[in-house]
């Protein structure tokens, strides 16, 4: 079966993988982390976080993901803004990594 290898960059309307162990690419681990529903990956199905739409968003649970699959990673500060007019509400989130 063929699949999109993840972190992935868009340039000049070409497709390539993220250089693995830089911050762009924890980066975009990070962001598709929180935007991953526990059992959507039928290949993982406890990878991912609870969907903040329906419950409040767990800091814990996400730190507790990202320790498990890349240990290298440490998140040092994870924020969420208050909901706006729309609704919408930011989450920020910093970390550092070793190589």
């Amino acid at each position: 079966m063929n699949t999109i290898k993840f972190p992935i960059t868009f340039d000049r309307g070409k497709i390539s993988a993220l250089e693995e162990f830089t911050r762009p690419y924890y980066s975009q681990i990070i962001a598709l982390a929180c935007q991953i529903e526990k059992g959507e990956l039928p290949m993982e199905i406890t990878y991912g976080v609870q969907d903040a739409t329906f419950v409040r968003f767990s800091d814990a649970e996400l730190r507790s993901l990202i320790a498990r699959f890349w240990p290298e990673v440490q998140l040092t500060a994870i924020n969420q803004t208050e909901a706006d007019a729309s609704g919408n509400t930011r989450l920020i989130v910093d970390f550092v990594h070793q190589r």
